[in-house]
């Protein structure tokens, strides 16, 4: 239990999912004595392998940076239905306040239907450009072991192999950028193996809707809606005023090449962890991930999304103009 935030795992058990619910004298209580017990004395040690099979509800409290945690780092694969109160600075994926917890759970435990968000993660395939210098007898052996990295040719093409090195499912954003370097970054961008742009800027980013709201916005990107299928492309800084952000459709698949003449290579970063350089002959893939994340909601998936916009970023807000006193100055053609 860490002072900035406690997340709370529920098991299927019921014994599990009582240790939260109605017992709880107030939030501040949860803070103390009762998050203290659900995490250490009644709590149940699974691998990160078991926690799909075994977890069914998460129940965070803290800020987005944790929901993020929870969804790139405790779970592997498919995510639980997760519940967010704020207890961070924006909250944008949070819409439950710390006085709501003790009600809530109890509708929780009562078994009560609470609508949901189905919000779509990006699956990010890294890959190493294999040199030219690897022999045959090496290449055999790695396709021969059951446990090597899978091979990877773009397009069918033999001249061109590459060894995945990661994979990563996010919930926000993919950033690429310059790291260190003082070079623009030279990237080459393809959707379904048909190359689209080239991005010479300081970097670009990949969103789902759900990060639309954050980085991809800062940089001129557009607010979407998080039950939107798309993927976001938004360049950072860019050399050209007519590179413009770009919306995919979420069924394609986006190829980022770091090319052999590139005067230097590319670092990345997923939902801000994973921080990774990228070599010239480099690549990764980017798709949407086969598995989402569904936030319960406090109202309804766009009446959350909406407060949450309004209340964080103060979206479009100005005083309302005057009306006119004088009627007769209204045009009504």
């Amino acid at each position: 239990v860490s002072n900035a935030w406690t997340s709370s795992i529920l098991g299927k058990s019921q014994s599990e999912i009582s240790l939260t619910s109605p017992t709880m004298r107030s939030s501040q209580s949860l803070l103390a004595d009762d998050a203290e017990i659900c995490c250490t004395e009644h709590s149940r040690v699974f691998s990160l392998e078991e926690l799909e099979q075994h977890v069914t509800l998460v129940i965070a409290l803290g800020g987005d940076g944790l929901l993020l945690h929870v969804c790139s780092e405790l779970f592997l694969n498919e995510v639980p239905p997760a519940i967010a109160f704020n207890f961070g600075s924006m909250g944008f994926l949070t819409p439950f306040e710390r006085s709501t917890f003790t009600d809530v759970a109890e509708r929780l435990y009562r078994g009560e239907s609470l609508p949901y968000t189905i919000r779509m993660r990006l699956q990010i395939d890294i890959y190493r450009r294999r040199s030219e210098s690897s022999n045959d007898a090496e290449l055999d052996s790695e396709e021969a072991n059951p446990s090597s990295k899978m091979i990877y040719t773009p397009n069918g093409d033999e001249s061109q192999r590459f060894m995945k090195e990661k994979t990563v499912h996010l919930l926000n954003e993919l950033v690429i950028d310059r790291g260190p370097t003082p070079y623009l970054s030279n990237l080459l961008c393809y959707c379904d193996d048909v190359l689209v742009t080239r991005v010479q800027a300081d970097g670009v980013i990949i969103a789902t809707p759900t990060g639309s709201t954050a980085y991809s916005l800062s940089s001129g990107g557009s607010m979407v809606h998080p039950m939107v299928p798309t993927i976001l492309l938004t360049p950072i800084c860019p050399h050209s005023l007519s590179f413009r952000p770009v919306l995919f459709p979420d069924h394609v698949e986006l190829r980022i090449v770091v090319p052999e003449d590139a005067r230097s290579g590319a670092w990345i970063s997923c939902d801000g962890r994973h921080r990774m350089e990228l070599r010239r002959g480099d690549c990764l893939t980017v798709k949407r991930s086969p598995w989402s994340v569904r936030t319960i909601n406090s109202v309804d998936p766009t009446t959350d999304w909406f407060a949450a916009v309004q209340r964080c970023l103060h979206w479009n807000e100005r005083p309302v103009q005057n009306a006119f006193h004088d009627q007769s100055r209204i045009n009504t053609g």
